[in-house]
């Protein structure tokens, strides 16, 4: 921007860019889809330079449901947007729509996912306030009881579309609680990805799920990490992701308070401005 004769005497007001929160900061976001990230998009609202590097694509697997089977439903509980995605693309494929999802409660983790399901003209009926396997399980429990009722003669048929790929913390305790149907209906594959300058430069690594750990640090050192923490922090979204980081080598994390991408963003802020 060019200013001339008495609007310099403005400069502090017009200095947009450099006011704000990040300006000057520059972040690497690995992701998965070749999707602008939300999250990206957060960051540079703020002045960031940003870095988006595809580690993995999401392919659908493909299934067809009969209605009947559908209608035997007593929850269907989904924990991504990918997940709701792909799951109701096989409902169509099926020759099915929404309404074969009958009289059966929905339940949402994160309120995205919740968002999306709108987008079918769903409605989540249960959204769990926390979103790691812990706290989740208890929370779901509670909504069965309350919903269902306490007969032990009962069992809740639950069906839990996800990816091929994601880990069964969540589905082992599932099976505790109620008659669980795990149902891959997409998957996370890897894909080549390449960063000309490397790691270096960046101010922080921000990573939204376990996968892009893995994939992006897949062939370093855990020398290599500890050298790169001496000037780069790495952020997580939530413990899946802490954790493949501190597996790869990582000794300092900043996780998010929330698994979303806004507690993954107020995290930066905190670390990086205040």
């Amino acid at each position: 921007m060019i200013v001339i004769g008495d609007v310099v005497r403005l400069r502090e007001q017009l200095q947009f860019f450099e006011n704000q929160l990040l300006w000057g900061k520059r972040y690497l976001v690995p992701k998965i889809g070749r999707k602008p990230s939300r999250l990206a998009a957060l960051l540079r609202a703020q002045g960031a330079f940003v870095q988006e590097v595809t580690v993995g694509e999401i392919a659908g697997i493909h299934a067809l449901y009969g209605a009947a089977e559908l209608a035997d439903v007593d929850m269907f509980l989904f924990t991504s947007q990918n997940g709701v995605d792909c799951f109701m693309d096989n409902v169509f494929a099926s020759k099915l729509d929404a309404r074969a999802l009958g009289n059966a409660k929905i339940a949402a983790i994160g309120s995205k996912t919740a968002e999306r399901l709108k987008n079918y003209g769903l409605r989540a009926d249960f959204v769990p306030d926390q979103y790691h396997s812990d706290a989740l399980v208890p929370q779901l429990k509670e909504y069965m009881q309350y919903t269902f009722g306490n007969d032990p003669f009962h069992s809740v048929s639950v069906w839990y579309p996800t990816a091929k790929n994601a880990d069964d913390i969540l589905m082992d305790d599932l099976v505790e609680i109620c008659q669980c149907g795990r149902l891959n209906v997409y998957e996370n594959k890897a894909c080549t990805w390449n960063l000309q300058d490397g790691f270096s430069g960046y101010d922080g690594i921000l990573f939204t799920c376990a996968s892009s750990a893995e994939r992006l640090f897949g062939d370093v050192s855990r020398q290599e990490i500890k050298e790169l923490e001496k000037s780069t922090r790495l952020y997580a979204i939530g413990p899946k992701s802490r954790e493949a980081l501190e597996k790869a080598g990582a000794s300092y994390v900043v996780e998010a308070s929330k698994n979303t991408y806004e507690g993954l963003f107020h995290a930066v802020l905190e670390e990086g401005v205040l």
